[in-house]
């Protein structure tokens, strides 16, 4: 695609000698490594190993593997093809990042996972699932918490989303117990949405969150339930947080308007700006009955 074309002119150091370690490790052929020497194969690609994410279990070499652990159908763990593959996901998602909006094509490298379930496998897409994307995602979410742009928030929410509907996807086709650590971690980067301070940002995380709650639920073991349930009281107490603050300055049953422990005043702009417009409406919808105030707009 179109994005591409900057990732491919110009390669880094550190991508081109992963990619032609990659290309030895396909030529060499040798039998019996698995997935976990494959990446320690390749020490200088950038795994994005530092974000604190679980890997998922990794197939045995032997016939038979240990319980709760998938094989990979069509690409053995002896394959040193799935290192390309990982690299292909990688340079994808990181090409589709840098690309404008017009040219930026995340389904390439969703599609690429999700037709990864049958060949390479579970374990594969669930290890460039927690290892690449979600890496990434979160370092992109605390970018667009940094400096927000437009073009960064649209990225963001074509990413946060197709992210979404893939977890969902492996649920439903690995089960619960391959794909507890893949939806804990989501589960983590949404909450980190849903407290952020931009307004866009959070309302993405919340509708991610309900669209998971909402298209999982038939697939939910009792373990993830409870993540679900603690992702939830997370969200929620991150996001209460400064009105729990205020609230301590006021003593049970007060009726005091400024506090009792305390002196609060409010700053609001008086001026007609657009973001004020839209604090009044979200105060309005917080806090107000529907019966308190007309289509008009106007307080009854």
């Amino acid at each position: 695609f179109k994005g591409a074309d900057r990732f491919a002119a110009a390669p880094s150091a550190e991508s081109a000698s992963s990619s032609s370690a990659a290309a030895a490790a396909v030529s060499d052929g040798s039998p019996g490594r698995s997935l976990a020497q494959l990446v320690r194969r390749f020490p200088q690609h950038d795994w994005h190993l530092p974000v604190p994410v679980a890997c998922p279990a990794l197939p045995s070499d032997g016939p038979e593997s240990p319980a709760g652990a998938a094989s990979a159908p069509g690409c053995g763990p002896s394959s040193d093809l799935l290192a390309v593959w990982w690299l292909l996901i990688d340079g994808l998602l990181s090409a589709a990042w840098e690309s404008p909006a017009a040219a930026q094509a995340f389904t390439a490298a969703f599609d690429l996972l999700r037709s990864g379930l049958a060949s390479p496998g579970c374990d594969a897409v669930l290890f460039a699932f927690q290892r690449l994307l979600l890496p990434q995602l979160l370092k992109r979410l605390r970018c667009c918490a940094a400096c927000e742009r437009p073009s960064r928030v649209t990225a963001l929410r074509q990413a946060c989303g197709l992210t979404t509907d893939l977890a969902v996807h492996l649920l439903r086709e690995a089960g619960p117990e391959f794909a507890s650590g893949a939806v804990q971690s989501l589960l983590h980067v949404l909450i980190d949405c849903v407290s952020s301070c931009s307004e866009q940002v959070c309302r993405l995380g919340c509708s991610c969150l309900r669209h998971f709650l909402i298209s999982s639920t038939p697939y939910l073991s009792a373990e993830l339930w409870t993540a679900c349930c603690q992702a939830l009281r997370s969200g929620l107490q991150l996001s209460w947080e400064p009105l729990l603050r205020l609230g301590l300055v006021f003593s049970r049953h007060s009726d005091q308007f400024y506090g009792d422990l305390g002196h609060i005043r409010v700053a609001a702009r008086r001026e007609p700006r657009g973001q004020s417009r839209r604090m009044y409406q979200l105060a309005r919808q917080l806090f107000l009955l529907d019966g308190q105030f007309d289509f008009s707009g106007e307080l009854l």
